[in-house]
C-alpha cells in the first residue's frame, strides 16, 4: 500500500506540472540568396533569462521544423545554426492561438571575413550524424563530474549506475579528445573527470567497425567524445581519495592524468573493501550487495600517443586482485512425485584471484581509402579458492538421509592472447569496399583440486564413506579465423555483400584423478575410469551472398549461409574416436520500414566436448556427470521486430521490441536421482523448446517548469521459457513466465536537490506440463528513494531508503529489508578543490543478499555473507596544473 500511494503521488505531480498551457511553433529556414531549403539547421529553444537550453529539433529536407509543447509562461527564444551561416535569434511572441508559425525564416552565408561574436554561446550544433553540446551554455554545480553535465543534455540519460543512453540508445565508450579513455568501461571517464573542465561534448554513432554502415541503425550504439578547454589539452590533474570507517572499512581511490602534445597517460588506482556499498561521486550508489566481503585492488593505465598523422596507439593495461570471503547458506528442493528431497548446505567460501591485462589498439592509416587496425589483448591469472561445507540431506518421509562434510582447495593458472586485425579498403567507387580479417586466440590454462567429503549415511540406501582425491586438470584452447568482405553497389537502390570466412577450432583436456593412499598420505592412486583425455578439432568453412535493396524508408536484405564443418573428437588417448561432418544452408532476411524493423536468422550451436565425453564423473557420493557422445547440434530459429521512435522536441523515446526462438535438438538434462538424493546427470537431445520476450521502454523529460526538472522512465520485460526436462524417466516441460516492470522519475531542482525514485515488481510463474509437479509463484520487489540536497552552500546531503522482499525465500532466509543510508559532505579548501564526506551505511543492519529461483524440477534458495553496517569518514582532493 505504501509503495502504491508513494507511486500514486509522483504521477499526480508530474500530471500536474504538465497541466499548463502548450504551444507548437514552425516555421520554413531557407537561403537568404536562392531560397533553397536549409536542411539540418539546429533549431535550439532557449530561456531568456539564463540562456539554458530547453529543447532542440533539426530541420528536415523541405527546411521545416515544428518545435513542440512549448510553453508560455517565460520569455524564450530560439536560436538557428548551421555550418556556413550566421547563427539567427527569434524571440518568441506568443498569442491565445497553440500554433506559432514564424513563416519563412532566411539564413545569411557566412563570408571569408566574417568572424564569431566573443561571448556568444551555441548551446548545440548539429553536423550530419554529429550532435555537439557546448559546456559553457550548461550550468552545473561546482566539482560536478561528466555525468553531472550529460545530465543537462536533452535526450540524455544518466541512470544512478552511470549508464548512460542518448535518445534511448546505449553508450559504447567514451572517448577523451578523440581517443580512446579506458575504452571498455565509459563510467571511468564520465565519474572520474571535472565538468569544469570539458568545453565540448560530441555525440555520433559507433559505426567504427562498420565503416560501410552495414548494420541498422537500431542496432548501433553511440560514442560520446569529450573536447577538453584548450588549457587542459596539456595538464597535470587527477584526484585523490582516502577513507577509513568501522568494521576495518577502508577506500583508497586515485586518479592521475598527463598530457603533453600528442601523448596523454592516465592512471587510475583504487583498493576497497566495501564491496558494492560505496559512493560514486557526491551519491549513494550501487545499493544491494555483491557475495560475500569482497577486498578489491586494482590499477589501471590508459596510455594515448599519435606518430604523425596516419599513426594512432591506444595501450590499456589493468591490473586487478580480488580475495572474498563468504558464509553461504543454501536450500536446494528436489520435486520427485510424492517425494521431496531437500539439501540444506552451508559453506564457508574463501577466495583469492590475481589478474593482468593489457589491451591495444593500433590504427595505421595507408592512405585516404585504406587502414590497418591491430586489437591484441593479453592476459594472465592466477587464483586459488577454498571451501568448507556441509550438507544435510532429507525428504518429507525420512528426517534425516545424510550429512556431507566437505572441504575442497583448488589453484589455478590461465593465459590468454586474442587478436584481430582488420584491413579495410575503399575503392573510387562509392560504396565498394574490401574487409579482410583476422582472428586468433590461444589459451591454456591449468588446474589442481583437492575434494574431501566425508558421507554419513543415515538410511540403508546409502553406505557411509569418505572420499579424498586429487584433480589435476590441463585445457588447451585455441581459435584461428581468416574473413575476407566484399561490398559492391550495384544500383543506387541495390547493394551486394559477399563473405568468405575459414576457421578453426581447437579444444583440450586432460584430467588426472588420484586417491589418496591412507599409508604415505600422497595422491599417488591413480584411478583411471575417473580420468580423461580429450581434445576436438573442428574446422568450419562459410560463405554468404548478401542483397540489400533500399529506398527512402524500406529497406530489405536477404542472405544465405553455406556452412561446412569437419569435427573430430578424441576421448582417452585416441582410444575412442568420432569423427563428424555436417553441412548446413541458414537463410537470413531484414526487413526495416521507416522506424520498425523485422529480423530472422538461424544459429547452429555444437555440444561441448565434455557433454559427448563417454565416461561417468564422480564428483563426490551424492554427484555424478555422464556424457552423451550421441548428442546432435542444436538449431536455433530466431524472430525479432523492432520499432524505436525519438521526438526531438519533445524528449521522448519509446522502444518496443519482440523476440521468439525456437530450438531444434536443444540440448538438456537428464536426471536420476533416488530417494536418498544421490543424483546422476546427463545430457540428451529434445524439440520443443523455445523463448519468447516482449520488451517495452518509454522515457520523456519534461519541459523544464521553472527551475524544476522532471524525466520519467517506464521498462517492462516480459519473458516466457518453455523447456524440456527429464527426472527419473518421467518427461515433461517447464513454462516459465516472468514480467518485471520499473518504474523510475528523476526530479531535480537547479543543482539543489535531485530525487530519482524506483520501484521494480518482478512477479515469476512456473508451470509444469506431464508431470505432477506444484506451480510455482513468488513476486519480488524493490523501491528505491534517493536523495540529494546540496544546501547551503558548500555542503551536500545524500540519503537513500532502499526496500527489498521477496514472497517465496524458504523457512530461515530473510524475505526482507530496508536499507537506510546516509551521508554528509563539506567543501573545503581554495577554489573548493577539497571535499570531507561523513558515511553510514545500512543504518539500521539490515543488508541482505539472497536469491530463489526454479529450474526444472529444482527450486533454489541462497544467502550470501555481506558488508553490514558501518560508518566511514572520507577525504578528497583534486588537483590541476595547466600551462
Amino acid at each position: 500500500m505504501r509503495n502504491r500511494l508513494i507511486l500514486f503521488c509522483l504521477l499526480i505531480f508530474t500530471g500536474f506540472c504538465n497541466a499548463q498551457t502548450k504551444h507548437f511553433v514552425s516555421a520554413k529556414v531557407v537561403d537568404s540568396i536562392d531560397h533553397h531549403p536549409v536542411e539540418l539547421a539546429t533549431i535550439a529553444l532557449i530561456r531568456v533569462r539564463d540562456s539554458s537550453l530547453i529543447s532542440y529539433t533539426i530541420t528536415d529536407t523541405q527546411g521545416a521544423f515544428i518545435l513542440r509543447n512549448v510553453r508560455d509562461d517565460e520569455p524564450l527564444r530560439i536560436l538557428i545554426t548551421h555550418v556556413g551561416y550566421v547563427a539567427l535569434h527569434i524571440n518568441l511572441n506568443f498569442t491565445k492561438t497553440l500554433v506559432l508559425d514564424l513563416g519563412r525564416l532566411s539564413l545569411n552565408q557566412k563570408t571569408m571575413d566574417e568572424v564569431t561574436v566573443k561571448g556568444q554561446i551555441v548551446p548545440i550544433i548539429v553536423k550530419k550524424d554529429t550532435i555537439e553540446f557546448d559546456a559553457e551554455a550548461f550550468k552545473v554545480r561546482p566539482n560536478a563530474v561528466v555525468q553531472d553535465l550529460l545530465k543537462k543534455f536533452p535526450g540524455v540519460q544518466v541512470d544512478r549506475d552511470g549508464t548512460i543512453t542518448v535518445n534511448g540508445k546505449a553508450v559504447s565508450k567514451v572517448k577523451v579528445d578523440g581517443r580512446d579513455f579506458f575504452a571498455n568501461d565509459p563510467k571511468i571517464a564520465t565519474q572520474n573527470l571535472d565538468a569544469d573542465m570539458i568545453s565540448k561534448v560530441q555525440i555520433y554513432d559507433d559505426r567504427e567497425n562498420d565503416p560501410d554502415h552495414l548494420l541498422p541503425d537500431y542496432k548501433v550504439e553511440k560514442i560520446i567524445n569529450l573536447k577538453f578547454k584548450k588549457k587542459f589539452s596539456k595538464a597535470t590533474f587527477g584526484k585523490l581519495t582516502l577513507a577509513v570507517g568501522t568494521q576495518d572499512r577502508y577506500n583508497l581511490d586515485g586518479l592521475y592524468n598527463q598530457s603533453l602534445d600528442n601523448l596523454q597517460v592516465t592512471v587510475i588506482s583504487n583498493s576497497n573493501n566495501l564491496g558494492n556499498t560505496q559512493f560514486v561521486g557526491t551519491s549513494l550508489d550501487n545499493f544491494g550487495t555483491s557475495q560475500g566481503i569482497n577486498r578489491v585492488t586494482g590499477t589501471g593505465i590508459n596510455i594515448n600517443d599519435n606518430f604523425g598523422k596516419k599513426v594512432k596507439l591506444n595501450l590499456v593495461y589493468n591490473f586487478d586482485n580480488t580475495a572474498i570471503n563468504n558464509l553461504q547458506t543454501s536450500n536446494v528442493a528436489q520435486l520427485l512425485n510424492d517425494t521431496t528431497v531437500t539439501h540444506n548446505a552451508t559453506n564457508n567460501i574463501h577466495s583469492s584471484n590475481y589478474d593482468h591485462a593489457i589491451n591495444g589498439n593500433l590504427q595505421i592509416d595507408l592512405d585516404s581509402a585504406s587502414y590497418i587496425k591491430y586489437t591484441p589483448i593479453l592476459r594472465f591469472s592466477t587464483g586459488s579458492d577454498s571451501e568448507i561445507g556441509r550438507i544435510a540431506t532429507f525428504n518429507n518421509y525420512t528426517p534425516l538421509l545424510s550429512i556431507s562434510n566437505n572441504q575442497d582447495n583448488s589453484n589455478n593458472s590461465n593465459i590468454e592472447y586474442q587478436h584481430s586485425i582488420i584491413y579495410y579498403h575503399a575503392y573510387k567507387k562509392k560504396g565498394e569496399s574490401l574487409t579482410i580479417t583476422n582472428t586468433l586466440n590461444i589459451n591454456p590454462s591449468h588446474s589442481k583440486s583437492i575434494n574431501n567429503d566425508q558421507l554419513i549415511a543415515y538410511t540403508a540406501g546409502l553406505i557411509s564413506d569418505t572420499l579424498n582425491r586429487l584433480a589435476n586438470t590441463s585445457n588447451r584452447n585455441s581459435s584461428a579465423s581468416l574473413s575476407a568482405g566484399y561490398h559492391y553497389p550495384i544500383s543506387k537502390t541495390l547493394t551486394a555483400d559477399f563473405l568468405l570466412k575459414g576457421s578453426y577450432l581447437q579444444n583440450g583436456a586432460n584430467l588426472l584423478t588420484y586417491n589418496i593412499d591412507p599409508k604415505t598420505g600422497t595422491y599417488d592412486v591413480f584411478l583411471t575410469e575417473q580420468s580423461s583425455m580429450q581434445s576436438r578439432e573442428q574446422w568450419t568453412q562459410s560463405g554468404r551472398p548478401q542483397l540489400v535493396y533500399h529506398k527512402k524508408d524500406f529497406s530489405l536484405t536477404v542472405g544465405l549461409v553455406a556452412q561446412f564443418q569437419q569435427i573430430e573428437n578424441s576421448f582417452n588417448d585416441n582410444s575412442t574416436r568420432l569423427f563428424q561432418n555436417f553441412a548446413y544452408l541458414l537463410p537470413s532476411a531484414s526487413i526495416v520500414f521507416k522506424k520498425f524493423n523485422f529480423d530472422y536468422s538461424e544459429a547452429i550451436q555444437q555440444p561441448s566436448i565434455d557433454q559427448l565425453r563417454p565416461i561417468v564423473l564422480v564428483y563426490n557420493q551424492l554427484n555424478s556427470v555422464e556424457g552423451n557422445p550421441n548428442l546432435r547440434p542444436s538449431h536455433t530459429h530466431n524472430f525479432s521486430i523492432n520499432y524505436s521512435g525519438f521526438d526531438v522536441s519533445s524528449n521522448a523515446f519509446i522502444n518496443l521490441s519482440a523476440q521468439f526462438s525456437l530450438d531444434n535438438n536443444s540440448i538438456v538434462l537428464q536426471d536420476f536421482i533416488n530417494a536418498q538424493g544421490a543424483q546422476l546427470t546427463t545430457y540428451i537431445n529434445k524439440n520443443g523448446s523455445f523463448t519468447a520476450n516482449i520488451n517495452g521502454n518509454f522515457s520523456k523529460s519534461f519541459k523544464q517548469i521553472g527551475d524544476w526538472q522532471i524525466r520519467e522512465t517506464t521498462n517492462v520485460n516480459a519473458k516466457t521459457s518453455h523447456n524440456f526436462f527429464e527426472t527419473n524417466g518421467q518427461q515433461g516441460f517447464q513454462t516459465t513466465y516472468t514480467f518485471p516492470v520499473k518504474q523510475q522519475f528523476f526530479v531535480s531542482w537547479k543543482d539543489v536537490i535531485e530525487f530519482e525514485p524506483t520501484y521494480v515488481l518482478s512477479p515469476t510463474i512456473t508451470h509444469y506440463e506431464s508431470v505432477n509437479f506444484p506451480s510455482q509463484h513468488y513476486l519480488q520487489q524493490m523501491i528505491s528513494l534517493p536523495l540529494d540536497v546540496i544546501w547551503p552552500k558548500h555542503i551536500n546531503w545524500s540519503l537513500n531508503y532502499t526496500h527489498f522482499y521477496n514472497s517465496l525465500e524458504a523457512e530461515g532466509f530473510q524475505r526482507q529489508s530496508n536499507l537506510v543510508s546516509l551521508s554528509f559532505a563539506r567543501s573545503i579548501q581554495k577554489k573548493e578543490k577539497g571535499e570531507i564526506r561523513f558515511t553510514c551505511y545500512d543504518l539500521f543492519k539490515q543488508s541482505v543478499s539472497s536469491s530463489h529461483f526454479v529450474s526444472n524440477n529444482t527450486i533454489f534458495d541462497s544467502q550470501n555473507q555481506v558488508v553490514k553496517q558501518y560508518f566511514m569518514l572520507t577525504y578528497t582532493y583534486r588537483f590541476d596544473k595547466t600551462e
